[in-house]
């Protein structure tokens, strides 16, 4: 499925590439290829089976799909000069052996996503972003947060609840934050995203404390690791963003400025000596 144009939509239909389980035996069928390049899409898939020893490559374009039976090899997105986006559609997407989210690649889309012992690593250059247009709770396994990769973070209400107003990435078991010598100075990145328009309900004189992520068990988080990017955030404000690490909980932060001090004006008391 090639070019930008081409889309294949299953309608929540099942594709298999490989053997049919239930007409032949398992393996018998090999060297099957399904390729997904230069932006071409194929969308709204209920089940797809990848059989071992056949293969899917997204070289680049979107994958649209529900659930997975996966006995082949680890899914790359990215790491290319082509975009590459796997949307998950609200079911279970298991990669037994692994899943990288590589430069120019993206991981969206609600449900939940395992990646077997070897788990999900978000790279250099990789994005993960809950929900589906617009905010929502993407549920993960064993999932690494390298140095470089991006939590694109959606936000439309900050009077709202996690997954609903704002996105919400659920670890079930291990998250780790890896660092890597070759990308020192290299910082973790949270990108605010308000979808184009300003957020309802924010205040830039208010403290906020938003969940953005829950886990199991963490390690090497370090806050002075992260760099939040407001690029993409509309709406106006004066203080700063942070963020900290509270139970199995990771919180958004949001301090505005400190007020200017109006009661007391400096007198500059005149020179001559009548006051």
């Amino acid at each position: 499925v090639t070019g930008s144009g081409s889309t294949w939509d299953l309608a929540l239909g099942g594709l298999t590439v490989g053997p049919d389980i239930v007409h032949y035996a398992a393996n018998s069928s090999t060297g099957n290829l399904l390729t997904i390049d230069q932006g071409g899409t194929v969308d709204n898939i209920g089940t797809l089976t990848i059989g071992a020893n056949n293969t899917l490559n997204l070289l680049g374009g979107t994958l649209g799909v529900a659930n997975t039976i996966w006995t082949t090899n680890q899914l790359l997105l990215g790491g290319g000069t082509q975009s590459c986006t796997l949307k998950a559609l609200g079911g279970s997407l298991i990669f037994s052996n692994g899943l990288v989210v590589a430069s120019n690649g993206l991981l969206t889309g609600t449900g939940s996503v395992r990646g077997g012992m070897p788990g999900i690593a978000i790279t250099n250059g990789g994005v993960f972003a809950p929900g589906l247009d617009g905010p929502g709770t993407l549920s993960v396994s064993n999932f690494t947060w390298h140095c470089g990769g991006v939590y694109r973070f959606e936000i439309t209400n900050f009077s709202g609840t996690p997954g609903v107003s704002w996105d919400l990435l659920n670890v079930s078991t291990q998250l780790t934050f890896a660092t890597n010598a070759s990308l020192a100075g290299t910082n973790f990145v949270l990108r605010l995203d308000t979808l184009g328009t300003p957020a309802a309900n924010f205040d830039s004189n208010s403290i906020y404390h938003l969940k953005i992520m829950t886990y199991g068990t963490q390690t090497l988080f370090d806050v002075g690791r992260f760099t939040i990017a407001t690029d993409a955030f509309a709406n106006a404000f004066n203080g700063a963003w942070g963020l900290t690490n509270s139970g199995t909980n990771l919180y958004l932060t949001y301090v505005p400025a400190e007020p200017t001090n109006t009661l007391f004006d400096e007198w500059d008391a005149p020179s001559n000596g009548y006051w």
